[in-house]
């Protein structure tokens, strides 16, 4: 069984779970947990080769489906029936997957930083970045990766971050998970599909500078309606840590609305947090 832990509120039913990253672990929702345990009871995984499930001996091999069986496990041994997910890029794809084998477990999807809808020039940079691991230093390697995903200077601390982090893994579970990405990348038509099938509300939040996977992100949301989407100015791929309390307040707007079943504003509706302006734009602004 994967590595998690819990924190409880006593004044509320409803469960988040909360899934990292390539190269992070729970940790790296440090920024969200006291923001998100005000509402919500949370559950924090790490993924396989990720953090104290790194030390396990699990049957997952690395892949979004047996990784989402996983958790699946622990969510029957807790006896939790249905979660709001919360996910960081890599994680995006675990809850995507979650969302497709186990639809009715699933009351609402944040997408942070989502790789979904991969062009065949960012397969390529990913099937590059497996080679680097495999012919070079691991450490030059996950350096390399993060300047491509993460590259300007304001992007400096979850660079950082996901270098550090990064290194906590061996070369091959790094190949493993970067081949998982493609993989799921191949299903995610049907995942969608079910996704949009059964109305499980969907919200995508993206930075303007996420340059390796903005692009997939605007073309689906333009094609599929039913999904919302924010995108953050100034804020690369990692949105969860480079604008923390904006990532927090869109995300905890979102699920609130889920909650008291109000519709969501339609794409091209302004929806500013701040008097300015300068944070975020709507999906449609460019």
């Amino acid at each position: 069984m994967l590595y998690y832990e819990k924190l409880l509120n006593p004044n509320t039913y409803e469960w988040m779970l909360l899934i990292h990253g390539l190269g992070g672990s729970m940790k790296t929702w440090k920024y969200q947990t006291e923001k998100f345990s005000m509402d919500y009871n949370l559950l924090m995984v790490d993924l396989d080769g990720h953090g104290k499930s790194a030390d396990k001996k699990l049957s997952s091999l690395y892949k979004p489906t047996s990784t989402v069986r996983s958790i699946r496990q622990i969510l029957a041994y807790e006896k939790i029936d249905r979660v709001h997910i919360v996910s960081l890029s890599l994680g995006t794809l675990i809850a995507l997957e979650f969302a497709r084998m186990y639809p009715e477990m699933v009351e609402s999807l944040v997408l942070g930083g989502g790789i979904v809808n991969l062009t065949i020039s960012r397969q390529f940079i990913l099937k590059a970045a497996e080679f680097m691991t495999k012919h070079f230093p691991a450490g030059f390697s996950y350096k390399v990766f993060a300047h491509i995903i993460m590259p300007k200077k304001h992007h400096e601390t979850s660079r950082n971050i996901f270098i550090r982090e990064a290194r906590k893994l061996n070369a091959p579970m790094f190949n493993k998970w970067v081949t998982s990405i493609g993989m799921a990348n191949r299903r995610m038509k049907r995942t969608l599909k079910t996704i949009r099938k059964k109305r499980i509300p969907t919200l995508f939040i993206s930075g303007k500078e996420d340059y390796m996977f903005l692009n997939g992100i605007k073309d689906l949301c333009r094609r599929a309606k039913s999904f919302q989407f924010n995108i953050l100015r100034n804020c690369g791929h990692v949105v969860s840590i480079e604008k923390s309390e904006l990532f927090n307040r869109l995300t905890l707007r979102f699920l609130m609305r889920q909650r008291r079943y109000i519709p969501l504003p339609v794409l091209n509706t302004d929806i500013h947090s701040n008097p300015d302006g300068t944070d975020h734009i709507p999906g449609t602004a460019e």
